[in-house]
């Protein structure tokens, strides 16, 4: 059967974005640092793009320097920074939605590689400019250029200009089209002597002019990294923020005669870095993300020429690797909690938030558990213990790194109170865990913990290849041979269907794993020494119980299957290799993989892809047998192709497969009626409901007859006729050596079910 990938929910780009643009029509975009992610703005929500436009990932790839969009050819312009035998180089490449990702190999890109450059597009001319930046010549020390460089389309040319800008760095550029050039302002140059920042503005118009002099009252303050855009509305290059040995939050625009600071009733935090842009749907400028005095910011401002508003996201966590998730089924809910300590100072509040996923939308617990004073970090685990009806998980609370002489403790989460509770008392010994296994076995009631960074002797931590079982709050630890090799940021899931564990690679002594272990509750054996998975680390698993496959996803900055595309499935007995039209990075590290028995999906959330920064996404992969991208139970309508998922009357069944599509109370033609039996007293019959496969409207038909007749049914009295309940009391006796038979229909506004079994109906309940 068809498998896939479904972008279910993102909260936004999360701390990912790199870059940003305008597209001929007006639309504002946002893309990852490494362009194998872009968002459109559409009313108030950043969209992912789909079918997914990343560019095409390797392992030389070091990430875009250069992103700009060509409204005359309708593409965007991409160099990007390479490492090929150990010298750095810039690729040319180039998008549109016509064409896709095309190398341009007959284009040879500027020399050397370059960073922090300003760049715009000069429509009157018709060609990219780019300046400035951090250059490294082989042989020499990275430095700060004053090159000016453009591409018509063709070929890129350096501009030899008698006139121009001082060397520097970290600056923007932007095209007034009030005025007909581009505006440069500021920037830095870190000599060997000093860190110069400058407070000057250059205009380009094919050749450089320095603006006249002006009071320093109309010129910014020094700064770097600052947000640059044009109006179209106030017909001006409008500034923002920026660095200056913190967060910046003033605005400025260019008047063509000097810089006027525009003073709003309210002002976005401070922040450098953001991407600022036109968007022409909400006729505003709007201004995403960045980075803060307190950490990544991932809020969207828009100004309207008048005053800065927030734009709310929806409900969610914001993003973030390294957590803590688990699929709790007494309440049908994924749970997620924790992280890293990445962006403490902002992000504190939401890390020790319990969020729960119901399928369809997100929503806190409570603000604050309690019992948890600080967020689960990136050291903890979790899995729901069937057997206590909890949430469990082993490790440290609040921190990363392992302190010296510090314990680790057994958490409990209960969700009626919402609380944490700590078990300081019950722990293995000295034995602390960081990065390790941690998985459920439902048959035996117990949790199973293996690996991790742990103490392992009185000089200090390293890897570990400990097994230690939990049942209720005690623990025990296995002792058997063989046992898998040491390891870290290693994954396991419990499979059901066998009664095993599996355990697949992690980070060992000094070797990265691709061994594939199991471990039935008495002995380990060793199934693969090597996978075609291939090395992995900070990946996950989870076991699809409906199809008996373990599913494997994720990997963290290894060469080779990090770049693959595709999701492995491992059937009991070999690995099956699933590419699907869309997924999320393939090289992400540190997300959550949990299956869900309800919508029989695996959801995927967070984790942070190679190079990038941590996602806020949440994805579901499952059989998706119409192939319309939605996946499981997800999908209102699993063999009829409806990608809209478009319910009409609400029911659950989506119109393209519901037969009454403006019925709330049916969606199809209910299916033969099973379990019709008599109670003790043999006066009560009953029998099971028709209306869960076809709608809460559905009644039911009662038909007796004389057992001599079957197995036809012509001759079938009508003994109760549109019950709503699943029961009927009937009391008569068959005559001496006869028998009656007892047969029920369902019946809904989509039409009456069969009688089952090949027989031929009766009209009798007409």
């Amino acid at each position: 059967m068809p498998v896939a990938w479904q972008l279910v929910w993102e909260k936004n780009p999360g701390y990912a974005v790199g870059w940003s643009w305008v597209d001929g029509e007006g639309n504002a975009f946002l893309a990852s640092a490494t362009l194998s992610s872009m968002w459109r703005l559409e009313g108030e929500r950043w969209r992912r793009v789909f079918p997914d436009p990343g560019l095409p990932q390797f392992e030389a790839d070091l990430g875009a320097l250069v992103v700009v969009y060509d409204p005359d050819r309708r593409r965007l312009v991409v160099l990007r920074h390479t490492r090929v035998n150990y010298e750095d180089a810039l690729d040319h490449w180039e998008f549109s939605w016509e064409t896709g990702w095309i190398r341009r190999d007959d284009v040879e890109a500027p020399t050397f590689r370059r960073d922090t450059i300003a760049a715009g597009y000069d429509p009157r001319r018709k060609r990219v400019v780019i300046f400035g930046g951090i250059v490294d010549p082989p042989g020499q020390d990275d430095r700060a250029t004053n090159e000016t460089w453009e591409f018509d389309g063709v070929r890129w040319e350096r501009r030899e200009l008698d006139i121009v800008p001082y060397k520097r760095t970290r600056m923007s550029m932007e095209w007034d089209d009030e005025r007909g050039y581009l505006v440069l302002f500021s920037g830095q140059n870190d000599t060997e002597d000093e860190l110069v920042v400058y407070r000057d503005t250059w205009l380009y118009d094919g050749a450089w002019h320095r603006a006249a002099q002006m009071p320093l009252e109309r010129i910014p303050s020094p700064r770097t990294t600052y947000s640059m855009a044009w109006d179209p509305k106030r017909r001006q290059v409008v500034l923002f923020g920026g660095w200056a040995g913190g967060g910046l939050d003033d605005m400025w625009a260019w008047t063509g005669d000097g810089w006027e600071e525009i003073v709003t009733a309210t002002r976005p935090p401070a922040r450098w870095g953001a991407a600022l842009e036109w968007s022409d749907q909400r006729q505003a400028l709007v201004l995403y993300g960045g980075s803060g005095d307190g950490g990544l910011l991932d809020d969207t401002w828009e100004f309207d020429g008048s005053d800065w508003k927030l734009i709310e996201d929806p409900p969610g966590p914001h993003a973030r690797s390294v957590f803590g998730m688990a699929y709790d089924r007494a309440e049908d809910v994924l749970v997620v909690t924790g992280g890293g300590e990445l962006h403490p100072d902002r992000a504190l509040a939401d890390l020790r938030a319990i969020w729960l996923w119901d399928g369809e939308r997100w929503r806190k617990s409570s603000e604050r558990v309690r019992g948890m004073d600080y967020p689960l970090s990136a050291t903890m685990r979790l899995t729901y213990d069937e057997a206590n009806d909890r949430i469990v998980g082993y490790g440290l609370s609040a921190r990363i790194h392992l302190a010296e002489g510090e314990r680790a403790k057994l958490y409990v989460f209960r969700q009626r109170p919402a609380e944490w509770l700590s078990l300081e008392h019950q722990d293995p010994g000295d034995y602390v865990s960081a990065y390790h296994a941690w998985s459920y076995d439902s048959r035996r009631g117990e949790v199973v913990m293996f690996g991790g960074r742990a103490r392992v002797s009185v000089y200090g931590f390293g890897r570990t290849n400990a097994t230690w079982i939990l049942r209720g709050d005690d623990w025990t630890r296995f002792e058997g041979d063989p046992v898998p090799p040491v390891r870290q940021e290693t994954a396991m899931a419990y499979d059901p269907v066998r009664g095993v564990h599996w355990l697949y690679g992690g980070n060992g002594q000094n070797v990265y794993l691709s061994d594939l272990w199991r471990f039935d509750g008495e002995r380990w054996e060793d199934v693969l020494a090597e996978s075609p998975p291939g090395k992995r680390r900070s990946h996950d698993l989870a076991f699809d119980e409906v199809r008996a496959r373990l599913i494997l996803y994720g990997n963290f900055n290894m060469p080779g299957p990090s770049y693959e595309g595709i999701t492995w499935e491992w059937d009991g007995g070999r690995w099956i290799a699933q590419p699907t039209p869309l997924q999320p990075e393939t090289n992400r590290a540190a997300a959550r993989l949990e299956w869900d028995p309800d919508h029989e999906v695996t959801w995927l959330f967070g984790g942070t892809p190679e190079q990038e920064r941590q996602r806020s996404d949440l994805w579901a992969y499952g059989p998706d047998p119409d192939g319309d991208g939605i996946v499981g139970k997800l999908d209102n309508c699993a063999v009829t192709i409806n990608p809209e998922q478009s319910d009409v009357d609400g029911d659950g069944a989506g119109d393209a497969c519901d037969c009454a599509p403006g019925d709330p109370g049916a969606f199809a033609v209910p299916a033969e009626v099973t379990g019709v039996r008599f109670a003790a007293d043999a006066v009560t019959l009953s029998w099971d409901s028709a209306a869960p496969g076809a709608g809460p409207d559905t009644v039911h038909d009662l038909f007796r007859g004389p057992a001599r007749d079957l197995p036809a049914t012509d001759a079938a009295e009508c003994l109760a006729r549109g019950l709503a309940g699943t029961s009927f009391e009937d009391a008569a006796r068959p005559a001496a050596g006869e028998s009656f038979w007892y047969l029920v229909r369902g019946r809904n506004a989509c039409g009456a079910g069969t009688l089952g079994g090949g027989r031929e109906e009766t009209r009798a309940c007409d």
